[in-house]
C-alpha cells in the first residue's frame, strides 16, 4: 500500500530524530543516525528537498571530535590543478556519470582531478571517465565514518573550485564539504543537481546549485535556492560526422528507459496506448528495460506474443543496432527517460512520446503530445514520413544540438565558477512542469522504502527506534508496517 504521511507527522519524526542525534555520545551512532535518514528522505519523496538541520548538527560533533586532531589541519600539498570533481562512485552505464565526464573532459585537462569518495576502483574510475588514473584520487578505505570525513577533508584542501556529483545521500562526503567551507570560507562548491526530484545532501553547503532541467529550475524554492541555483542542462557528446537519418520503411518501433519509468500512474499508461496503436498497424515493437515483475506490460505482451519483444537489458551495441533500424523511438512514461530521448533525436532518429508528470530535461520535450490520442496521430504521421512532422523534428534536433553541446553545457559551468552570474534557463513553449505531481503520485504509489543495513549500519537500538517512528508516521494499516516490524529487528 502507499505513503500516506502528513507534513505534521513527517515534521514530528525529523525533530525527534535531530533531537535523538543529539543525545547520542558516540559520533559513529549519530553520524549513523544521520546515514539512515538522508537514505530514507532520498528512497521516499515525501516533497522534501534538503534539510540543513541535520548536516548542521553532525558538521559540530565532527567539529569537535577533530578539534585536536593535528592530522586534519595540515594543509595538502600545493597542486597545479585547482578544479576537484567529487563523486560517491562512478559507473560505465547511465547517463549520471555521462553527464560528469562530458563536464571533465570539457574542461582544461591540467586544471581538474577527480575524488572518489566510495570506491577503491580508481583504474575503473579513470576508464569511466576518459581520464589517466593519475587524475583520479580515493579516499583511503577507514573502519569509521570519522576517519573517512578526515581524509575526504584532506583531500580537498588543496583545490579553490569543487564540482560535487556525489550521491543523494553521501551523507559523509557532505559533512566533509562543511568542515571545509568552514575551514576555508573561499573555496567555492558547486552542486550538480542530479537527483532533481528527490531529497539530497549537501545542497545547502553550496555556492551554486547547478539545474540539469526545467523541473529542478522548478523546485527552486523548495530547496531555498533561489539566489543560489544556475542552470547547467545536459550535455550530450553526438558524433561531430553525424548525418540524420534518411526516412525508412522500417515497420520497428523502440522504447526503453528504467522498470519503473513505465509504471502506470492512474490512466497514464504507455502499454495501453502501444497496444491501441499495435491493432491500428502492423508495426513490431522492442521494449528495454522492463522487469519479470512488471504486470504492466503482460497483456500488451499477450495480445501481441509475435510482435512485442520485451528485452531487461542489453549491451550497448545492440541498442545502437535496434536505434539504427527502427522507424520510431518512443520516450517512457509517465516517467521521462532522461538523455535518452533527446539523444535518439539528435542521432537522427524520429522520436515521439507524451507528457508525463514532469517534463524540462530537453528541448526535444517540446515534440511530446499532451494526450493519447494526439500522440498516436504523431506517430502515425511520423512512420508515413509527413513532411509536418519533419519539419518539426529537424527543428527540434537543431534546438537540441545546440542545447546539449558538450562544450556548451561546460562553458555554463566556466562562466558560473569565474562570475557571480546566475544562468537562466532558455526559454519553453512547454508549460512550467509540476513540482508536485511527482511527489504526490510517487506518494500515491510506493510503500515505504527501508535503507539496508549496508547503506546504514545504524545498531540495533536506533534501528528499533527508527522502525518505531516509522510505523507512528504510516499507521499499522499498510502492508509496510510488517516489513517495518521485521526491519527493527533484522
Amino acid at each position: 500500500m502507499a505513503l500516506s504521511v502528513t507534513p505534521q507527522r513527517l515534521q514530528a519524526f525529523l525533530g525527534q530524530a535531530l533531537t535523538r542525534i543529539e543525545l547520542t555520545p558516540e559520533l559513529e551512532e549519530a553520524i549513523a543516525i544521520g546515514q539512515w535518514i538522508s537514505t530514507y528522505l532520498w528512497k521516499n519523496n515525501h516533497g522534501l528537498y534538503h534539510w540543513d538541520a541535520l548536516e548542521e548538527r553532525l558538521t559540530s560533533k565532527v567539529h569537535a571530535a577533530l578539534g585536536n586532531d593535528q592530522s586534519t589541519s595540515q594543509r595538502t600539498e600545493p597542486t597545479e590543478r585547482t578544479e576537484l570533481h567529487v563523486a560517491t562512485e562512478v559507473y560505465a552505464f547511465g547517463g549520471h556519470s555521462s553527464l560528469m565526464r562530458q563536464l571533465v573532459q570539457q574542461g582544461t585537462p591540467h586544471a581538474i582531478d577527480v575524488l572518489v569518495t566510495g570506491t577503491d576502483a580508481v583504474a575503473n574510475t579513470a576508464s569511466c571517465l576518459g581520464i589517466p588514473p593519475s587524475r583520479v584520487l580515493k579516499v583511503p578505505r577507514a573502519d569509521t565514518a570519522l576517519d573517512r570525513i578526515r581524509h575526504t577533508l584532506n583531500a580537498m584542501r588543496a583545490y579553490q573550485q569543487l564540482v560535487l556529483h556525489i550521491h543523494p545521500n553521501d551523507l559523509e562526503t557532505a559533512l566533509a564539504v562543511r568542515l571545509l567551507k568552514a575551514e576555508l570560507p573561499d573555496v567555492r562548491v558547486h552542486f550538480v543537481n542530479h537527483a532533481d526530484h528527490a531529497y539530497s545532501v549537501a545542497i545547502g553547503a553550496a555556492n551554486r546549485v547547478l539545474e540539469i532541467s526545467q523541473y529542478g529550475w522548478a523546485l527552486r524554492s523548495q530547496r531555498d535556492s533561489l539566489e543560489r541555483s544556475s542552470f547547467l542542462g545536459i550535455p550530450i557528446q553526438i558524433s561531430a560526422d553525424l548525418e540524420p537519418k534518411h526516412p525508412t520503411d522500417s515497420d520497428k518501433i523502440l522504447t526503453g528507459g528504467a522498470s519503473f519509468k513505465f509504471q502506470p500512474v492512474g490512466k497514464r499508461s504507455l502499454p495501453s496506448a502501444l497496444a491501441t496503436m499495435l491493432q491500428r498497424e502492423k508495426i513490431s515493437l522492442d521494449v528495454i528495460g522492463p522487469k519479470k515483475g512488471d504486470w504492466w506490460w503482460w497483456p500488451l505482451k499477450a495480445r501481441f506474443p509475435t510482435r512485442v519483444k520485451i528485452h531487461r537489458m542489453l549491451p550497448k551495441e545492440q541498442y545502437q543496432k535496434l536505434l539504427k533500424n527502427c522507424s520510431l523511438y518512443i520516450d517512457s512514461y509517465p516517467l521521462p527517460g532522461g538523455t535518452a530521448f533527446p539523444e535518439a533525436l539528435m542521432r537522427g532518429c524520429k522520436v515521439s512520446g507524451m507528457l508525463g508528470l514532469v517534463w524540462g530535461y530537453s528541448p526535444a520535450d517540446e515534440l511530446l503530445a499532451s494526450t493519447p490520442e494526439d500522440f498516436l496521430a504523431q506517430c502515425k504521421a511520423l512512420v508515413l514520413n509527413d513532411p509536418e512532422q519533419q519539419i518539426r523534428q529537424d527543428q527540434a534536433r537543431a534546438k537540441c544540438i545546440q542545447y546539449h553541446a558538450p562544450q556548451h553545457v561546460r562553458r555554463r559551468l566556466d562562466e558560473v565558477m569565474s562570475t557571480d552570474r546566475l544562468i537562466q534557463p532558455p526559454p519553453s513553449p512547454l508549460p512550467p512542469p509540476s513540482t508536485q505531481s511527482w511527489a504526490q503520485s510517487w506518494m500515491g504509489k510506493h510503500a515505504p522504502a527501508m535503507p539496508s543495513s549496508r547503506e546504514s549500519s545504524v545498531s540495533p537500538k536506533n534501528r528499533r527506534w527508527l522502525a518505531r517512528q516509522q510505523l507512528a508516521m504510516h499507521g499499522l494499516r499498510h502492508r509496510s508496517a510488517w516489513r517495518l516490524l521485521r526491519h527493527a529487528f533484522s
